[in-house]
């Protein structure tokens, strides 16, 4: 019998199968051992669902808490799934089912039954939310709310309100009170609070009661120990094409040594291709990516696979000095990308930073050589792509559009063309 592929991507890995963030792990646990609450901020298949489930599974949190996990209570919802027409009553109602259903081993006249039948009778209101949480904080318990893709309640018709934000920020915030929030976020805290201060402008921001904690890429370490998952399968320059090609991404490695661990279960000779046809099924992974950064991101990490670009060619001369002149100002950006591993520093880059994932410098210079072979101008591609309203100036954005003609003519013209994603390494797939 073959041995299961070991390596999964495309849904939240089950606990058992969690790899890494030790790092964030430590910062959250502590935390709620605090009573503090927490947002997770990443892009799309980061890993912030896997993380949650881990942390609020019921096989691993016992272990997590300091032996306290026995008297919290934990509740975990996907808010992208809650239907446009959910009250916070519902919400409530559902977010406090592992309470209603403790209360089989209460008496029925204990102060929690009590309590929560008071919630029930009175439709969930905050006032009677606020005793329920007053309560479990007197009797040494916790309820830990984790919150999925939090950010789509800002589209949701009748969540997106200050009295549902306030109370959540109210029970969180205050000690007396027994409720810890974890959410998992694509936006940033500082656009959560830009984007509800219409409901509270004179008030504190409702979302500054959070640490946030980005999610970038895996440490070396944890990427060794995905690899281990492999055993003696995978040879060590197929390893070291995989971190060319994925980077430290999570989901691009799982993808890449999932895609090999078949070349070789299906007894492939020549595995480059079988890869590469494989890695064509998550081409949604880079526009959902792209989809979730703002225009001023869009716009740093092309300026940077550009100068990327330029130094694998070896072809100097085409990034442009006036591209270079105002680089300072994507300084924040670039920061950014790097906090979220999408690029690191490398002083033979122009501009000192170099893409980590190789597969996503493909997949953007596919992007830039379809913009030059049709009749569509570049300024066109801009907007398509959404960058065109990122510019600073018109000779900035001159700038950005000559340099990438320039680059997406290279990439044509070079005899080992860059969208062979296999090339960039050398073929170190061979057999």
């Amino acid at each position: 019998m073959q041995p299961q592929n070991p390596f999964s991507f495309g849904k939240a890995l089950s606990p058992n199968n969690f790899i890494g963030r030790s790092k964030e792990i430590r910062r959250i646990v502590n935390r709620l051992l605090n009573g503090e609450s927490t947002a997770l901020i990443g892009d799309p298949h980061i890993g912030k669902t896997s993380l949650l489930t881990y942390l609020v599974h019921s096989e691993i949190r016992q272990s997590l808490y300091e032996g306290k996990a026995a008297q919290w209570y934990f509740s975990m919802m996907d808010t992208q799934i809650l239907g446009g027409q959910l009250t916070p009553v519902q919400f409530w109602e559902q977010a406090l089912l592992p309470i209603k259903e403790s209360l089989d081993k209460e008496p029925p006249d204990s102060p929690l039954s009590k309590h929560y039948a008071l919630c029930k009778d009175n439709n969930f209101g905050n006032f009677t939310l606020e005793r329920l949480f007053l309560l479990l904080k007197k009797i040494g318990r916790q309820f830990v709310l984790a919150l999925d893709e939090f950010d789509t309640l800002l589209n949701h018709p009748v969540l997106n309100s200050a009295e549902f934000y306030g109370g959540l920020r109210s029970f969180a915030s205050r000690p007396e009170f027994a409720l810890v929030l974890m959410i998992a976020s694509r936006t940033p805290l500082s656009k959560l609070n830009s984007d509800t201060q219409k409901f509270n402008p004179t008030g504190s921001p409702f979302f500054n009661i959070f640490a946030e904690i980005t999610m970038g890429a895996l440490t070396d370490n944890e990427v060794e120990k995905l690899f281990s998952l492999a055993g003696d399968r995978f040879k060590e320059h197929e390893r070291y094409a995989i971190r060319a090609l994925a980077g430290k991404h999570p989901y691009l490695l799982q993808a890449t040594c999932s895609a090999l661990w078949d070349a070789y279960q299906e007894d492939e000779i020549n595995r480059q291709p079988y890869v590469v046809q494989r890695l064509q099924e998550v081409n949604f992974f880079f526009t959902d990516t792209w989809r979730s950064w703002t225009p001023e991101i869009r716009k740093a990490f092309t300026i940077a696979a550009i100068a990327h670009q330029e130094r694998l060619l070896k072809d100097a001369g085409f990034f442009g000095e006036n591209l270079m002149t105002s680089i300072e100002d994507w300084k924040p950006e670039l920061k950014e990308l790097e906090n979220k591993g999408w690029i690191e520093k490398d002083e033979q880059c122009q501009g000192g930073y170099k893409i980590s994932a190789e597969i996503m410098l493909a997949w953007l210079s596919d992007e830039l050589i379809k913009a030059a072979r049709t009749d569509k101008s570049f300024e066109s591609w801009l907007q398509e792509r959404g960058i065109d309203g990122a510019f600073i100036s018109v000779d900035e954005k001159k700038a950005f559009v000559e340099a990438a003609k320039k680059t997406a003519s290279a990439i044509k013209q070079a005899a080992t063309p860059i969208t062979d994603i296999f090339n960039l390494v050398k073929s170190l797939f061979g057999a």
